[in-house]
């Protein structure tokens, strides 16, 4: 038998689910927090790998190599379940769930794009890294998952970092350009592309986008 304190329960939920509706306001507080929790353990795994492959690479070990292709497939289906975890879990609206559900495909092509490297290595699908390197497609993502926030929350601080996002594509593939076209690059141009490769290679592109979202969310900007 259902008790008094269950009933209240579902029906302050029933008067939350309902609320934006009477007062013409979008849902945020359960979506914020599911963001930002993904957020985190996609930031913080970022890192983790960030800091192991350069160890790696310092010191040319194989098995930290191999190490780091495992470990970058489990951590980013990691960030996938983190996520959907939360979108139940947390205590939110219908209409912040049904949008968190459906923005899960984003997640989980986000968390793809960061397993292209190992996954092309086992497979041995070169055309995998041909297409990464050719066409900015975490850029492309950002931009849409950012299009579906703004189409969300309606407002056009989101259109800035939207158009963020394309300035900083558009430099990154020009300093790559103009590094790998120079016979004698500068150490500016070095450095340069040295920043665009690891803001490619490791998610830069996601991670200041959301950074930026989230901030402004947590401010009550927008």
């Amino acid at each position: 038998m259902i008790d008094n304190k269950e009933i209240l329960e579902k029906i302050r939920d029933a008067q939350n689910d309902t609320r934006y509706i009477l007062d013409d306001s979008t849902p945020k507080k359960g979506l914020i927090k599911t963001l930002t929790i993904w957020f985190l353990s996609y930031l913080i795994f970022s890192i983790i790998l960030y800091f192991i492959s350069n160890y790696a690479m310092t010191s040319l070990n194989e098995n930290l190599f191999s190490l780091v292709r495992v470990m970058t497939v489990i951590l980013f289906l990691l960030t996938i379940v983190i996520y959907v975890i939360s979108v139940y879990k947390i205590k939110m609206t219908f209409k912040e769930k049904d949008f968190l559900t459906f923005f899960t495909c984003f997640i989980a092509i986000m968390a793809f794009i960061r397993m292209i490297f190992p996954i092309s290595y086992w497979l041995k699908a070169d055309f995998l890294l041909s297409i990464f390197d050719s066409f900015p497609i975490e850029s492309l993502v950002v931009i849409l998952a950012l299009f579906v926030l703004f189409n969300y929350f309606r407002t056009k601080t989101i259109l800035l970092i939207i158009l963020l996002n394309i300035v900083g594509e558009i430099a990154v593939v020009y300093f790559i350009s103009s590094f790998l076209n120079s016979n004698i690059p500068t150490e500016m141009m070095i450095k340069l592309y040295d920043m665009s490769m690891i803001l490619k290679n490791n998610g830069g592109f996601v991670m200041i986008s959301f950074a930026f979202l989230l901030i402004l969310l947590n401010l009550k900007k927008v």
